[in-house]
């Protein structure tokens, strides 16, 4: 899979996040499921799917009478490019909050929060941290 290195739209996300999960499907998959989500209409799901292919981020196989579309970005290197774009527009000294408000906004499992310790025992703290809004010169 290649790494992701573009802008990704909420709308976008969503079909990604479902072909991610399921690893291929068709339009009409897609569509069933995104109609009970999101109450889109086929028409909408497909409008995203040729958008997402012209992208590079779908590829396509037909198979009988259907496109099968599946992901040519991995959702690992789509996540850390959306967290390096939304880290770059918050304050380095909010970091923490932000980290905070995710894991008290959602759910974890044993091993997200397993792996989470592990990684606050490794982290070393940086007392001196300055912020970024606004340069040193001014």
């Amino acid at each position: 899979m290649r790494i992701c290195n573009c802008n990704i739209s909420d709308a976008e996300l969503e079909v990604m996040n479902i072909l991610w999960e399921k690893d291929s499907a068709t339009s009409r998959e897609l569509s069933s499921i995104l109609e009970k989500k999101k109450d889109w209409k086929n028409t909408t799901v497909k409008t995203l799917l040729s958008r997402l292919v012209d992208k590079g981020f779908l590829g396509t196989e037909k198979v009988s009478n259907y496109f099968v579309y599946s992901a040519l970005i991995s959702k690992e290197s789509t996540l850390e490019y959306l967290t390096r774009n939304f880290n770059s527009n918050i304050c380095s000294k909010s970091v923490a909050d932000v980290i905070y408000q995710l894991i008290n906004d959602n759910d974890l499992s044993s091993d997200d929060i397993s792996r989470l310790e592990n990684l606050l025992k490794k982290k070393t703290a940086n007392d001196n941290i300055k912020c970024n809004c606004i340069p040193e010169d001014h």
